[in-house]
């Protein structure tokens, strides 16, 4: 089953992967807004949640 991670809990997810700089729930949504944070979401009422596998995809594909 897939599973969703709501915005606020994106940081601690990274930081669970050693990404000891997660973004910060106001940092994601100033790139959301600005279309530098380009994972697939879905919405219940205005929150955001990310499925886990598009962020492991996201970081895949924007680390260096």
């Amino acid at each position: 089953m897939s599973e969703y991670i709501h915005i606020a809990k994106v940081r601690d997810w990274m930081n669970d992967r050693g990404i000891e700089r997660g973004f910060e729930q106001n940092t994601l949504t100033r790139k959301i807004r600005h279309g530098t944070f380009k994972v697939p979401l879905i919405r219940i009422g205005n929150t955001p949640y990310f499925l886990e596998q598009e962020l492991i995809n996201w970081l895949k594909e924007n680390t260096h």
